[in-house]
């Protein structure tokens, strides 16, 4: 071997070891945990990597081990125009069963979590605190049903209708509901949006009903929207150190 070859080589390596070096890097910036872009839910934590709803419900990330089991990446409500619907409740033809998931607020002893009767939302009932155990449940007759998020450390109330909501924060949707087809879950936001990180996983409520009719109503439209996770860092980093083999052992053969 030539000392033109030699040279060669040693260069080649020192940029493939760059291109290592910058793709690692690159993945341990923190990033996004879903290929769909525009999620008003899909914000990174400040409880973690990887922890925000979406990748608690997708059981991946840092927010494992749901009590009912993770459901995956399931459909989410939000308006035709990828906003947040401000004001939606439920309505249930069949007796409902409501799951407390996880909590993982710094607040957690502050929260509650209860429901309203949409015609009716200054009574206020109480179904969770942020304190329940993993598995609680509490069951709800047939009927419709608006939800609402109180911290006391704030101290505020928010509300599914945000309408209801103090003034100035009636357009801020703390809350935010998927649709697996056999269940709901909703994902809750604790904090005023001017101090969150709006992770919408400081609480998380499974809701089962006992058969067929349970449905949302948003009383300004919306729309049942999909999105998809993406793999996880470990994986890509593997998929482009791949990459880089073959791209070396094909530049290799050729010469």
């Amino acid at each position: 071997m030539n000392q033109g070859t030699t040279t060669a080589n040693v260069h080649r390596s020192k940029w493939i070891l760059l291109l290592l070096a910058t793709v690692l890097i690159f993945l341990a910036a923190p990033s996004a945990s879903f290929a769909s872009g525009g999620i008003y839910w899909n914000n990174l934590s400040w409880d973690g990597s990887g922890m925000n709803v979406g990748d608690c419900l997708a059981n991946q990330g840092g927010c494992a081990g749901l009590v009912a089991g993770a459901p995956g990446a399931q459909p989410f409500w939000q308006l035709s125009g990828g906003a947040a619907d401000p004001n939606f409740y439920l309505t249930s033809s069949v007796p409902l069963t409501f799951t407390f998931e996880l909590a993982k607020a710094d607040n957690t002893s502050s929260d509650t979590f209860g429901w309203y009767d949409p015609s009716n939302p200054t009574t206020l009932h109480v179904l969770f605190l942020g304190t329940a155990t993993p598995g609680t449940t509490q069951t709800l007759p047939a009927g419709s049903y608006g939800f609402y998020l109180t911290d006391s450390t704030v101290p505020d109330t928010w509300y599914t209708q945000s309408l209801l909501n103090l003034s100035g924060e009636q357009s801020d949707q703390h809350f935010v509901v998927f649709d697996p087809v056999s269940s709901y879950w909703i994902g809750m936001e604790d904090m005023p949006f001017g101090d969150s990180d709006k992770d919408y996983q400081d609480m998380l409520i499974k809701v089962t009903p006992s058969g067929s009719g349970l449905s949302l109503t948003g009383t300004q439209g919306g729309e049942w929207q999909p999105w998809s996770t993406v793999p996880e860092p470990g994986t890509i980093s593997l998929l482009v150190i791949g990459l880089v083999g073959v791209a070396f052992k094909r530049r290799k053969s050729v010469r």
